[in-house]
């Protein structure tokens, strides 16, 4: 599940994490949180310098083995508690677990996010083994689990079981960890100071790619940022970028219909535009869909933020797209003072 939110102002290095983020990923007041960025094999990738992305999250990318584990059981007395002794048996440490019932009771979920850097089994063998062979999973783990609670697990219309072990593809991936990272405690209400350095570094990358931002008075000299919680992987990324520089979050009410996306998609990749960030949802009881979307038009000739949103509403009322009925609206970056009133 990700969670999104529109722009805000980076003020003083200061980005605000929404309350629903935090508490979907668990972060409480003075959690120690790493922020890091990715990079490729030949050191930063110049992409995401220049679209300016950082990763937060609670763990630090490479250093614990991390799965997620999702499943549905019988619902009994002692489920949970036997699944977790199952865990605990083969030294996997449980880092977050949400369960509840559902189907009147009849049945039990479960996600996990589990930590196996100390598992050793017999074929799934030890982290180290499995660093160097990723792709062979845990299947033993994977068998365990079925057969002890065969009697309990439910069980797909395949006849599959219902179970999932999933490793965590940003936080167990091929990070380096050291490179580009820097520590920071969340603050009570949800700001995170941002590094000087790290934003110096996205800057100077946007200075050399758009000139204009030097010259940018000092009001709009900081960047904006929209961030995206990921709660299945407990990371948020982070993107941020300048005025007059080509991106834009956009809102679009539409008709909803089969192939409505792919028509908007379609007509916004003719006009140049990359899709940053997308949020798409239908209205309950209509036949309108919302979508929320961080453009970046990547050859913006005009740099002005006022031609750019002209242009954006062209596109989306241009023949092609005619039969949607389209509304464009272009949410506010939000402020300390707005956030403080919401």
């Amino acid at each position: 599940m990700r969670l999104f939110d529109v722009a805000q102002f980076v003020s003083d290095g200061r980005i605000h994490i929404p309350y629903a983020m935090r508490a979907a990923l668990g972060w409480h007041a003075s959690t120690h949180l790493y922020c890091w960025r990715q990079p490729n094999d030949e050191g930063l990738d110049p992409r995401a310098l220049l679209e300016g992305q950082l990763s937060i999250s609670a763990s630090l990318p490479n250093r614990r083995e991390l799965w997620y584990l999702s499943a549905r059981f019988r619902d009994r007395a002692g489920m949970l508690n036997d699944l977790a002794d199952l865990l605990k048996s083969h030294q996997i440490d449980i880092v977050s677990c949400r369960a509840s019932t559902q189907l009147q009771n009849s049945q039990f979920a479960i996600d996990m996010e589990l930590d196996t850097s100390l598992y050793h089994g017999e074929v799934d063998a030890s982290f180290a083994d499995r660093k160097r062979r990723p792709a062979r999973g845990l299947r033993e783990l994977f068998a365990r689990i079925v057969c002890q609670f065969y009697k309990d697990i439910a069980f797909q219309p395949d006849g599959t079981p219902a179970l999932s072990l999933v490793r965590n593809p940003i936080l167990s991936g091929s990070i380096a960890s050291n490179t580009s990272r820097y520590d920071a405690l969340l603050e009570r209400g949800g700001d995170l100071i941002v590094s000087a350095e790290i934003l110096g570094s996205i800057r100077e990358a946007f200075v050399e790619r758009y000139p204009q931002v030097e010259r940018l008075p000092a009001r709009s000299a900081f960047p904006y940022v929209m961030l995206v919680a990921d709660a299945r992987w407990s990371v948020i990324d982070a993107t941020f970028f300048y005025k007059n520089t080509g991106h834009k979050h956009v809102r679009v009410h539409a008709r909803d219909r089969i192939g409505s996306l792919q028509q908007m998609t379609s007509e916004l990749r003719g006009h140049g535009f990359n899709i940053l960030q997308l949020y798409t949802r239908t209205v309950a009881g209509t036949d309108q869909a919302i979508s929320d979307m961080l453009l970046h038009l990547v050859d913006d000739k005009s740099q002005s933020d006022a031609a750019l949103m002209t242009y954006i509403k062209g596109v989306f009322r241009g023949k092609r797209l005619r039969d949607l009925a389209p509304e464009i609206t272009f949410p506010p970056p939000a402020t300390i003072s707005r956030r403080r009133k919401r």
